[in-house]
């Protein structure tokens, strides 16, 4: 979903054109923490592995 939003160069655009005061270095760390905390929940939500005993 992030990179369907990501790779869409009208939000692009429309993000970096915004008020908001971020560099565009600290926005990329931003959504590059917000990624890897999607993976840590979709791991939760999905089990760790075909091992578990959960």
């Amino acid at each position: 979903m992030i990179s369907t939003l990501a790779s869409s160069p009208s939000l692009i655009n429309n993000i970096s054109s915004s008020p908001d005061g971020l560099k565009p270095e600290a926005r990329d760390n931003l959504v590059g923490e917000m990624q890897g905390l999607l993976l840590k929940v979709d791991k939760m939500l999905n089990g760790s592995g075909p091992g578990s005993s959960a």
